[in-house]
This record gives structure tokens, C-alpha cells and sequence, in this order.
């Protein structure tokens, strides 16, 4: 795999183990994901590599972990004045909806809806949120 030589030639370059975790997400191997994404956190935290392991985590069913890897994404972005990625904010109101928090998750559609107002996928999760909340 050339993303493997890559990291050879340059150990510490952060988004060549972010890359090689994007990877192995794509084949669906999210725990190397969540190591290769851990290494490129140890290089360089960033709001990408913390929300691009919450998606590994979240999707390898590690929800818990997911959700703090979607906080620090969140703080690593400077989220007080909501500058931040609407991305990261779905990506947690989706792990929250998991757990049945209807209304954090709400709050983050929100917050993902005032970043992006037109995004088709941001107004179907907060849809579906509130149907869940009725049943």
C-alpha cells in the first residue's frame, strides 16, 4: 500500500496517517482507522483527525468514544462562536441520536443547520430526531 510507504519516508507528517486511516475506513476496517487516526491526533491535534476518528469509532460502535472524540473536534475547532465544521456537528447529533438523546442531538442539527441552512441531509437527521422524540 503506497499510503504505508508514505508514512515510511515521513513518520510524522500527521495527514499521512490521517490519509492511511481514511483508508481503512473505506474498506470498513475502523479499528486500524482508529489507530492510524490516533497517530495523526499524537502529531497534530486538528477538529478533522478528532472527527475522523469519532466516525470510526461511531461506525465500530464505540459510541462513548465517539462522542468524546466529537467534543474535542468540536473544542479543537473553536465551536464557542460556532465557527467550526457543521460536518462535526451532525457527526455527534448522530452518535447522540444513537443513544436516544433526542434533545442534544436536536441542538446539534441545529447548530450543523446554522453553519449549512440548505443541507438536505442536516434537515432529514433533525426530521427524523423529532419523529423519534413523538413515538
Amino acid at each position: 500500500m503506497e499510503l504505508k510507504y508514505a508514512l515510511d519516508l515521513q513518520p510524522l507528517k500527521a495527514s499521512a496517517h490521517n490519509n492511511l486511516g481514511l483508508s481503512y475506513f473505506e474498506k470498513l476496517d475502523y479499528e486500524k482507522a482508529v489507530i492510524a487516526f490516533s497517530a495523526a491526533i499524537n502529531l497534530e491535534p486538528s477538529s478533522v483527525h478528532y472527527n475522523n476518528r469519532g466516525l470510526a469509532n461511531l461506525q465500530g460502535n464505540f459510541v462513548t468514544s465517539a462522542l468524546e472524540d466529537f467534543d474535542k473536534a468540536c473544542e479543537a475547532f473553536g465551536v464557542g462562536n460556532y465557527g467550526g465544521d457543521p460536518t462535526i456537528f451532525f457527526n455527534r447529533g448522530n452518535a447522540l441520536l444513537t443513544q436516544n438523546r433526542f434533545t442534544e442531538a436536536l441542538k446539534d442539527y441545529d447548530t450543523a443547520l446554522s453553519l449549512s441552512p440548505d443541507n438536505p441531509k442536516y434537515i432529514h437527521a433533525k426530521g427524523i430526531t423529532y419523529e423519534a422524540l413523538a413515538a
